[in-house]
C-alpha cells in the first residue's frame, strides 16, 4: 500500500472508531492489552472489567534493531489495533469473557514526528536513528536461522477467552481468579499468531468507591512456542500490575469531572536468553488516560510509555469504550 493510501486508511479508521465511540458509554476501567508486536500471538496481561462489552482502537510504534553474537532482531512498524470484548456473566460473580483484536501493521509515517519529539524533550532516539524512516521490517534470526519472519498486512489476532470466578465476594475488597486461553485464531504470515493455544492464570484485587477505584493482578503465563519459520520454546512469566482511577474536580466536559487513569505493568520477558539485553530483561510498563465526555457521552483516550527500554513499544494510544 502507498503512503497516501496508507494515510487515507489511516483516517477513515479512526472517523468511523470516533463515530463508534461516541454512540456508547465508559462506565468501567478498561481491560485492554497492551500492543505489542513480538508479544501478539502470546498471552499476556488483561485487567479485570465489571461491563459486559468492550470494543478499543490503538495506534502502536515499535522499532527494534539489536543483534548479539547469535541473534539478530530488526522489528520496525505502525501498527493500528481494533478489538471487541463481550462478557456473559451467571450465578454470583462467574463469567466468560471473548476478546477478538484484528491488527493491522505497515511501515506508517510518523518517524519524522517522534524524532522531533525527542530532540524537544532532550531525549535519545536511541534505535530509531539508525532505521530508515517509515520503513517495515520484521525479522528475527537466531543461532539456527530465521525463527520468525512476518510481511505486513491486516488480519485477525488470537481469540481470548477468559473465565472469572469469585473467591471473596465483599463489598469493598473483592477478590477474583482468572483461567485464561489464547486460542490460534490469528495470522502467523504477519506475527499475530504462535499457531498453539497459550494458557494463563490471574488473581484479581479491587477496590470501588465513588470517587476512586483501584486494584491490582498477579498473573502466570504458559506460553507454548514463538515462531512461524522455526518454533522455538518459550519460558512461563509472570506478570504484575497496579492501576487506580480518579475523579478530579479540575478538568470537567459538560459539567461533568473526567476520571484519570493510571498503570503501572511489569513483566518478565518470556523469551530465552539471546544476549541482547533489550529483549531478555524484565519489562515495566505505564499507562496514563483519561475519560472525556461528547454529547453527555463519555469515552477514554490513554497511551503508554516504555520505562524499561524492553519489549513494549515505544508509545502506544488507545481510544476505548465499555459498556453495561
Amino acid at each position: 500500500m502507498r503512503k497516501s493510501g496508507d494515510k487515507n486508511f489511516l483516517k477513515f479508521v479512526f472517523i468511523a472508531s470516533a463515530v463508534f465511540l461516541l454512540s456508547t458509554n465508559f462506565p468501567c476501567p478498561p481491560p485492554f492489552r497492551p500492543d505489542t508486536p513480538p508479544l501478539l500471538g502470546i498471552l499476556h496481561q488483561r485487567e479485570y472489567s465489571e461491563c459486559s462489552q468492550f470494543f478499543s482502537a490503538g495506534y502502536t510504534l515499535f522499532v527494534f534493531p539489536y543483534k548479539s553474537e547469535n541473534w539478530q532482531i530488526v522489528i520496525d512498524m505502525e501498527m493500528m489495533s481494533f478489538e471487541y470484548g463481550k462478557k456473559w456473566e451467571w450465578g454470583k460473580g462467574n463469567a466468560v469473557e471473548v476478546y477478538l483484536p484484528i491488527y493491522y501493521t505497515y511501515a506508517g509515517f510518523m518517524d519524522s514526528f517522534v524524532l522531533k519529539y525527542h530532540e524537544f524533550l532532550g531525549i535519545s532516539p536511541g534505535p530509531r536513528e539508525v532505521r530508515p524512516k517509515n520503513a517495515f521490517a520484521y525479522q528475527v534470526l537466531g543461532p539456527q536461522g530465521v525463527v520468525q519472519e512476518a510481511s505486513s498486512g491486516l488480519g485477525l489476532g488470537d481469540m481470548e477467552v477468559r473465565v472469572l470466578l469469585p473467591i471473596k465476594r465483599a463489598a469493598q475488597l473483592p477478590l477474583s481468579f482468572a483461567l485464561s486461553a489464547d486460542l490460534p485464531t490469528g495470522s502467523e504470515k504477519f506475527g499475530f499468531s504462535n499457531g498453539r493455544t497459550d494458557w494463563g492464570l490471574s488473581l484479581f484485587g479491587r477496590n470501588a468507591q465513588p470517587d476512586f477505584h483501584w486494584g491490582w493482578s498477579i498473573s502466570r503465563f504458559f506460553p507454548s512456542s514463538f515462531g512461524n519459520v522455526r518454533r522455538i520454546s518459550l519460558r512461563d512469566f509472570t506478570s504484575i500490575t497496579l492501576y487506580g482511577q480518579i475523579r478530579q474536580k479540575w478538568i470537567r466536559t459538560q459539567g461533568k469531572s473526567a476520571p484519570l487513569y493510571l498503570q503501572f505493568r511489569w513483566f518478565e520477558s518470556p523469551f530465552q536468553a539471546s544476549g541482547i539485553s533489550a529483549w531478555d530483561r524484565n519489562t515495566l510498563e505505564l499507562f496514563m488516560g483519561v475519560s472525556l465526555y461528547h454529547k453527555g457521552v463519555p469515552w477514554f483516550f490513554g497511551f503508554s510509555e516504555d520505562l524499561a527500554g524492553g519489549l513494549t513499544p515505544d508509545i502506544s494510544f488507545l481510544l476505548s469504550t465499555q459498556w453495561e
